[in-house]
């Protein structure tokens, strides 16, 4: 193998290695993404079951009232 084939196989391996490294950097970025929209899900999950849950006991008691009448 000659000095040339050595520094070109080097800069593929440099170029390789950047290639990889940038694809991680993505993967990171997206995962970071992802959990942020995962806590506003969460979030909103639990303002629904809250006010689900109000609304189930307003209408429970509205119905007591309409029973009473």
């Amino acid at each position: 193998m000659t000095t040339r084939h050595i520094a070109e196989n080097s800069i593929q391996a440099a170029e390789g290695t950047s290639n990889v490294s940038q694809a991680i950097a993505k993967v990171s970025a997206s995962a970071s993404e992802t959990g942020l929209a995962v806590e506003q899900v969460q979030l909103s999950s639990a303002r629904l079951t809250g006010e689900s849950s109000r609304l189930s006991k307003d209408i429970s008691d509205f119905l007591e009232r309409i029973r009473a009448a």
